[in-house]
């Protein structure tokens, strides 16, 4: 896909380092066991299980806007040191479920 003549956007990107309150969506997924609720969805490419995310900021000069970010869990790629990517990940997830 060429996206070099798309026409321009009607919004700015929210700046790096800008502080937003946000709302999260989990989407249900068919992978993993009865211990993951359904909430965890199989990679096309590789082993992996991840959580699909959908992001909304509450308030602000950005409420509204959208942001989405898939959340490994388990396989898929290791860094050189053999450990899992991306470890933040994993802080998302004891709040995320209550």
């Amino acid at each position: 896909m060429d996206f070099s003549n798309a026409e321009k956007q009607l919004f700015d990107l929210i700046p790096a380092g800008t502080m937003c309150k946000l709302g999260m969506t989990i989407e249900a997924g068919a992978a993993g066991g009865p211990e993951d609720q359904g909430y965890l969805t199989q990679s096309r490419t590789s082993d992996a299980l991840y959580l699909k995310a959908e992001f909304v900021v509450l308030e602000g000069q950005y409420a509204k806007r959208k942001l989405w970010k898939n959340f490994v869990l388990s396989g898929g790629k290791l860094n050189d040191n053999g450990e899992f990517l991306p470890v933040p990940s994993r802080a998302v997830l004891p709040g995320a479920v209550e």
